[in-house]
């Protein structure tokens, strides 16, 4: 499912490693949660110590459990509405030509 994402890495020229939670985190400057609310619960403190920024595609409830444990390690988080916000003001500047 990650195919599209690698794709636009690639074409970024930006490294992208796939992992799923059965895998040990590797320190990474980022990690992008497309979990549902609540299933990256378990995991927060293993992403908080692998990471110092998190986007985290949940909108509620806000702040999740990982994105505080990322806080609390003194790292930067990104939710889903504000990400979708941006997305969405792109997009109309792209349909628009504004």
């Amino acid at each position: 499912r990650a195919v599209e994402a690698l794709a636009a890495a690639s074409r970024l020229g930006v490294g992208v490693t796939v992992r799923t939670f059965a895998e040990p985190l590797p320190d990474a400057d980022l990690v992008i949660s497309t979990l549902p609310a609540g299933a990256a619960d378990p995991y927060a403190e293993t992403i908080a110590r692998s990471t110092g920024a998190l986007f985290d595609v949940v909108y509620a409830p806000w702040p999740t459990r990982a994105a505080r444990a990322v806080r609390e390690a003194g790292g930067v988080t990104a939710d889903g509405f504000t990400m979708l916000l941006h997305q969405a003001v792109r997009q109309v500047a792209l349909m628009t030509g504004a």
